[in-house]
């Protein structure tokens, strides 16, 4: 395959001819088609040249601004017998043979180009442009060392020529000798200091192989000479982006959209930008902009995709990796943010199918493999969890989250000491992650270190007071150590000093629950909800206190509250199910359950209760399929296993197998 290198046709409408090697006629007509081709308007200086040579066919000089003129319109063949009359009236024009040259080269034929660009060169072997053109059509033929020859003869004789320089660095680019290429467009620059595409060619180069400091002090130089170069600024932001510099590139980004509001990839890239400094609803907000220019832009739904994935938001950031997809169903990066938000929506099944398919594409995305171990560990696959954890950290010794996935396989075969080396090691690279701590106090509880696992659990605690997760935990290592009592007073002063704070009264309301002083636990409860009215996560508890006491319909009432602000709380329609089912409602309680598992059919304790519903309701087939699927999602489920036999039992000798 040959290599084209870019061309760019100099015409040198400004030179023409030096006095006395063409017919230099007064005529205010040959003054006025000039002027019309340095305004561009080519079809009506062409009508004066028509004229002229009508008139006056033996006009060397009309002849050729003709050809100039055709040339500038396309009409290369016409260009060309324009070009032949000039030279028939007088064959010692290099110049014109030049011009014919590239009116040659633009209509294909090289070989012919070349020969013209020779009888430039026979009669003026200093015409610097005629050996770059040349040079050109060589390349375009393939035979790139006389391409070459012909770049280095055209600086001997016109040092100065700038382009020269430049055009070979771009045929060295394209034939991969790297280094030579940055000395050409060096040299370039050398000769001429504001030659702004040798600069950008240069900042391209050292992008290409990763040196970002040098590629933006490149294009900055370029910027200094033309500021208002959005390629050169889009280039920028992209180094910018790549060194982590993230404030810097979101200026670069605005200053292009400032400049271009319609520019699609501008907003899309500063979105990326924003969503690396954590500001995620700017982020959002940037990529949607990007998508009202262009809804097919990919990166726009992707940098959306993860915006809305970083505000908890994962619903709506499956559909945009959904649209990213469409549009480039080859993005494994697009692949492994799907598969992180459909995890995050308990879909593990799902998210497994999606960082597959981006470890298809990319297998060495060192995130995609910690992601998979930890949705592998969910589903009970702990062993190939532990497999894909050393994989991600084959490629990326210092990914924390394969160390955390590592850590929770480890967790979940029982090699706890072994766990909690690997939270440690990841808690190094990452202190300030909550899960890391919790984890680790888990795997210290499992391994009976209660006191270190309740010092764990405080971290957690420290970076997060409203952790209730990194609480429950706590009380529970409390508890095992004899010593639950103390939990409820654990939080007296920060109650003395504000009787108001949340975290505070849900924390102690919980431990109380975990003495079992239920009533304590609502007193608490319900003294959040007189503060915060629409607080989900104490009705919830408080819910699941009436339950406790026998209250099903002040259960049930406080479910339907929940669900009527968080319409896809699946915890609400789990315990509504549980609380219609012990209250005798088998139909709403089926409801309940399909509906939870409508949202996340994931979910193995969902179809578990669904198919003790089905059994009470008469359906025992159906509670069997029921429990099949609560058995295909977690195979240890228990429940689902004794519901299974029970609804066998019933329908025995009738069972199928």
């Amino acid at each position: 395959m040959k290599i084209i290198p870019v061309i760019l046709i100099v015409f040198l409408l400004g030179v023409i001819f030096s006095a006395g090697c063409l017919t230099n006629p007064s005529e205010s007509s040959l003054d006025t088609g000039k002027q019309l081709d340095a305004s561009g308007k080519y079809n009506e200086s062409l009508s004066i040249y028509d004229s002229i040579v009508e008139k006056d066919p033996g006009n060397t000089l009309a002849w050729t601004r003709r050809g100039l003129a055709l040339q500038s319109l396309g009409r290369n063949p016409e260009a060309i017998e324009s070009f032949d009359r000039a030279l028939a009236l007088d064959p010692n024009l290099a110049l014109v043979w030049g011009y014919k040259g590239n009116s040659l080269h633009a209509s294909g034929k090289y070989q012919e180009a070349i020969e013209a660009y020779d009888a430039a060169l026979a009669i003026d072997p200093t015409l610097g442009v005629a050996w770059g053109f040349k040079a050109m059509a060589y390349a375009r033929t393939g035979e790139y060392q006389e391409a070459l020859d012909s770049y280095d003869k055209a600086l001997e004789v016109e040092p100065d020529l700038a382009i020269a320089a430049e055009d070979k660095g771009d045929l060295l680019l394209q034939l991969g000798r790297y280094d030579e290429a940055m000395a050409s467009y060096q040299k370039a620059l050398a000769i001429n200091p504001e030659q702004v595409s040798a600069a950008k060619k240069e900042g391209d180069l050292y992008k290409a192989f990763g040196q970002y400091s040098d590629a933006l002090e490149a294009y900055q130089y370029a910027l200094n000479i033309t500021p208002d170069n959005t390629v050169l600024l889009s280039s920028e932001g992209v180094v910018l982006n790549s060194m982590g510099r993230f404030e810097d590139a979101v200026q670069v980004y605005q200053r292009l959209t400032d400049l271009n509001p319609g520019d699609a990839q501008a907003w899309a890239y500063e979105g990326y930008a924003l969503n690396s400094l954590g500001r995620y609803s700017d982020g959002l907000n940037a990529s949607e902009k990007a998508l009202g220019v262009d809804p097919a832009n990919s990166v726009a739904w992707n940098n959306k995709g993860f915006a809305l994935n970083s505000l908890g938001r994962y619903d709506e950031a499956v559909e945009a990796y959904n649209a990213s997809l469409a549009l480039d169903p080859n993005n494994s990066v697009a692949w492994t943010n799907m598969g992180y938000a459909q995890a995050s929506l308990g879909h593990d099944q799902d998210a497994l199918r999606s960082y597959d398919k981006a470890l298809a594409l990319d297998p060495n995305i060192s995130v995609a493999w910690a992601y998979k171990a930890n949705s592998q560990v969910n589903v009970g696959q702990s062993s190939d969890a532990l497999d894909a954890a050393g994989k991600a950290l084959e490629l990326d010794p210092g990914n924390f989250m394969a160390l955390m996935a590592k850590g929770n396989a480890l967790n979940s075969m029982g090699r706890y000491s072994e766990a909690v080396t690997a939270y440690d090691s990841a808690i190094k690279l990452n202190p300030g992650y909550i899960t890391l701590w919790i984890s680790k106090g888990l795997a210290l509880h499992n391994a009976g270190k209660y006191q270190d696992a309740i010092t764990a659990y405080k971290k957690a605690l420290d970076l997060d007071p409203s952790n209730s997760v990194a609480w429950s935990y706590e009380v529970s290592a409390y508890h095992s150590l004899g010593r639950g009592e103390e939990t409820t007073r654990l939080y007296d002063n920060v109650l003395k000093e504000d009787p108001k704070n949340i975290p505070a009264l849900m924390n102690t309301a919980y431990a109380f629950d975990r003495l079992g002083d239920y009533s304590d636990a609502i007193r608490l409860y319900q003294k959040v909800l007189d503060i915060q009215p629409d607080n989900t996560v104490a009705m919830l508890d408080l819910a699941y206190e009436r339950m406790n006491q026998g209250g099903y319909l002040p259960a049930i009432q406080l479910y339907d509250q929940v669900l009527a602000i968080e319409p896809d709380n699946t915890e609400a329609y789990m315990y509504k199910g549980i609380a219609l089912y012990r209250n005798d409602d088998f139909e709403k309680a089926l409801d309940s359950y399909d509906a939870l598992i409508a949202i996340n059919p994931d979910i193995s304790m969902a179809w578990a209760n669904r198919g003790y519903a089905l059994i009470k309701l008469g359906n025992i087939n159906e509670a069997i399929s029921s429990f099949d699927r609560a058995l295909e999602l977690d195979p240890h489920n228990s429940d689902a296993q004794y519901g299974k036999i029970q609804a066998i039992q019933v329908n025995w000798p009738n069972y199928q197998g």
